[in-house]
């Protein structure tokens, strides 16, 4: 993909995801399978897609907590602060995270659009989203993005 038209999707994808967070909305799922082209015209504006895993923003309503406290979203694209830490004794702690971790999917989304390769290769590590999911113990993420993709 030329830079330019990279761009122009960048800037589509943030506009997606700041007119959700201004209406008090976190995607919490934010990855390439998400994001369709309104029509096959070179001008179509893209779309965000599968609202299934976003929830209102923190601390917009009165029943959300000030931070999210469980992971949420395809293993490739989710912030790193999302993920559960270890506290000294070895046990897993919650994190907490905001409406921040939307943007750093975008950034992975970016990065592979301008480069081709994934922010984070499993394939090279050969350990699959499957593997690091059990080695954490995490049950709550979406299955994993296929391999290839394209957004047009």
């Amino acid at each position: 993909m030329l830079d330019d038209e990279a761009a122009v999707v960048l800037r589509q994808m943030l506009r997606g995801v700041l007119c959700c967070h201004a209406h008090g909305l976190s995607h919490r799922d934010l990855k390439p399978d998400n994001w369709v082209w309104q029509s096959r015209d070179r001008t179509a504006a893209l779309k965000l897609i599968d609202f299934g895993l976003s929830t209102p923003r923190p601390g917009d309503t009165p029943h959300v907590p000030a931070s999210y406290v469980n992971m949420a979203g395809t293993l490739e694209h989710t912030a790193p602060e999302t993920f559960p830490r270890r506290d000294a004794d070895g046990g897993f702690v919650r994190t907490e995270y905001d409406a921040s971790a939307d943007l750093w999917s975008v950034g992975v989304i970016f990065y592979r659009l301008l480069t081709g390769e994934p922010l984070v290769d499993f394939e090279s590590s050969r350990r699959s989203s499957a593997e690091l999911r059990s080695d954490l113990s995490i049950t709550t993420l979406d299955t994993p993005m296929r391999a290839s993709w394209m957004l047009r």
